[in-house]
């Protein structure tokens, strides 16, 4: 039996931000409480929905053909990717420049 946590990457608040620490910080977290999963969600790419509220090219999936990849397993080509941003627009969020925070960055 599988317990655990699934966090969505396309999401501002979701581990497309968290750092190295954040990292650790959780999964750790998930140790102590006796899981033992971590499912990193995410979307691959869709050209149809860049700026809407369905998620763009994550960095962390690739889909594609066997064909596609070295015979080491490295992707060949791929298609533009980023990770969630202020500037994106997506998920209801206005795109906004960090230098418009209230409290900064």
């Amino acid at each position: 039996m599988y317990r655990g946590l699934q966090p969505f990457h396309d999401f501002p608040e979701g581990p497309d931000w968290w750092d190295g620490e954040t990292y650790k910080l959780v999964i750790g977290q998930i140790a102590k409480m006796k899981m033992n999963f971590i499912g990193l969600h995410t979307y691959p790419y869709n050209p149809t929905s860049a700026g809407l509220a369905t998620g763009t090219n994550e960095p962390t999936v690739w889909v594609g053909l066997e064909s596609e990849l070295t015979e080491t397993g490295s992707v060949k080509q791929s298609y533009p990717t980023s990770y969630a941003n202020t500037m994106r627009g997506e998920w209801g969020y206005a795109p906004l420049p960090t230098s418009n925070y209230s409290w900064g960055v």
